[in-house]
């Protein structure tokens, strides 16, 4: 099992180097964790926060669309 030889060639680290060994494998662990929760269809944060700026500008400065034509050339399924 992959698992014991893993721990077998643990056993032949020295003890002052195993610390590094810990942090390799922790952050392996941690990146697999963020790979499989990522959905590549979320808006990243900052590209939000971005947008939610630009359109207090245009409002604040009178660009703004009338209620009646707001959705226009939207689809919704």
């Amino acid at each position: 099992m992959i698992i014991q030889k893993i721990i077998d060639e643990l056993h032949e680290i020295p003890e002052d180097h195993l610390t590094q060994i810990y942090e390799i494998v922790r952050s392996f662990r941690l990146e697999l964790e963020r790979e499989r929760s990522h959905n590549p269809d979320d808006t990243p944060d900052e590209e939000i926060v971005a947008n939610l700026k630009q359109g207090m500008r245009e409002a604040l400065g009178g660009n703004t669309i009338p209620l009646d034509r707001m959705w226009e050339g939207i689809d919704v399924d």
